[in-house]
């Protein structure tokens, strides 16, 4: 479905829900984004430029209604663009269902497009809740990957969306108790062939929250389920899923990937943060499908099967520390352990006044050629972010 109807309804209908409604709260941001990027292969340095705006109203028209519309729009203007084939087409987040987003400008080194990443009415009686529309289902209880978040799987390198993708879905909650609930989504798409239903059970018991999930997606069935807790103060998660697979034909490189039995994802997660604010966090993933060597091969074969990473084992390690109530510092690394390939990010995060922050953050890349982080980048980002 087209953007151009889609917004003209879109406007029509907040319109008249604004000039009813008792409540309508508006918020948002403004960021500022530079970034240098030296890429060993090909040797070169880009230096880009990115410009956001970001709005969130919610609107409620009673006591059980809810709406919302939430969007952006981006300005890029740099090397990148420039060099990058069909930059701009790139950026699009591939909704299935109903297209969002439109580019505005397209020049030869900058661009602007906008886009709608939530658009969703929200209906609550009693222990039921309904929600259609554009919205982000974010399933899964690890904090880095999640198997079972089948609908909007997000990638913790993508640091500057910290709103998280969305999927056109209708989804139904019905609330058994304080903290259990059982919940189904149906997400629909241009094509059957991917259109993808859900369903979800959580409870908690002895004070761990266990959670059971099971569906189809684009035509392969699911089940699993995950756990959230803890041990002597610490954060004890995980999560599993088994899947049906198939194989992906890669005639390029004369090889495939996947299986023709059920593949098998999972993650533990553990974190811990002691009484000086030094927070220590843990995370393991496994795909039983997945890759001892050359991930970078198997990579676009494993995200249509919707396994997080290629390789067969990945962990992940963090380390973040307040110096100052303002002021905090982070360092994480992601490390194949079978591919031989590492990501090392740090940062520092300082909120410079009221709803002004300013970070600084970096990501390097190493690894063997065809590994996971095998280009050897290294990048380097600037933001300045305004809330309001």
């Amino acid at each position: 479905m087209k953007a151009a109807p889609i917004l003209f309804l879109l406007f029509f209908a907040v319109s008249s829900l604004s000039a009813n409604a008792d409540t309508v709260e508006l918020g948002g941001n403004i960021k500022y984004l530079f970034s240098y990027s030296d890429i060993k292969k090909p040797d070169n340095h880009f230096y880009d430029h990115i410009l956001q705006s970001r709005v969130n109203l919610h609107i409620y028209p009673s006591e059980n209604l809810k709406a919302a519309v939430e969007g952006r729009v981006r300005g890029y203007y740099g090397d990148t663009v420039e060099a990058a084939p069909n930059f701009t087409e790139s950026l699009s987040r591939g909704n299935d269902f109903i297209e969002l987003d439109r580019v505005l400008y397209d020049g030869d080194s900058s661009s602007l497009l906008t886009e709608v990443d939530r658009l969703y009415a929200d209906w609550t009686q009693g222990s039921f809740q309904l929600t259609a529309g554009r919205q982000r289902i974010a399933w899964g209880s690890c904090l880095v990957w999640n198997p079972i978040d089948i609908f909007n799987p997000a990638s913790i390198l993508d640091f500057d969306y910290e709103e998280g993708p969305s999927v056109d879905s209708l989804r139904l909650q019905f609330y058994t108790g304080p903290v259990s609930r059982i919940e189904a989504v149906y997400s629909p798409s241009d094509s059957p062939d991917r259109a993808s239903a859900a369903g979800l059970a959580s409870i908690n018991f002895m004070d761990y929250d266990f959670t059971i999930t099971a569906g189809s997606k684009k035509k392969r069935w699911f089940a699993g389920g995950g756990w959230a807790g803890d041990v002597y103060g610490a954060g004890f998660r995980g999560e599993i899923l088994v899947t049906e697979s198939r194989r992906i034909e890669l005639p390029l490189f004369n090889t495939t990937y996947g299986s023709t039995k059920p593949s098998v994802s999972a993650t533990v997660s553990g974190d811990y943060t002691y009484s000086s604010s030094l927070y220590v966090h843990t995370e393991v993933l496994y795909n039983s499908v997945g890759t001892s060597n050359n991930a970078a091969i198997y990579s676009v074969a494993a995200a249509e099967l919707g396994h997080l990473s290629a390789d067969k084992w990945s962990v992940y390690q963090e380390f973040s520390y307040d110096f100052h109530p303002l002021l905090r510092g982070s360092v994480y690394g992601i490390f194949k352990p079978l591919d031989r390939s590492l990501t090392l990010v740090p940062s520092l995060n300082y909120s410079f006044i009221t709803n002004l922050d300013i970070m600084l953050l970096a990501m390097f890349f190493q690894g063997e050629e065809l590994s996971e982080y095998g280009d050897g980048r290294a990048l380097y980002y600037l933001r300045l972010k305004y809330s309001f």
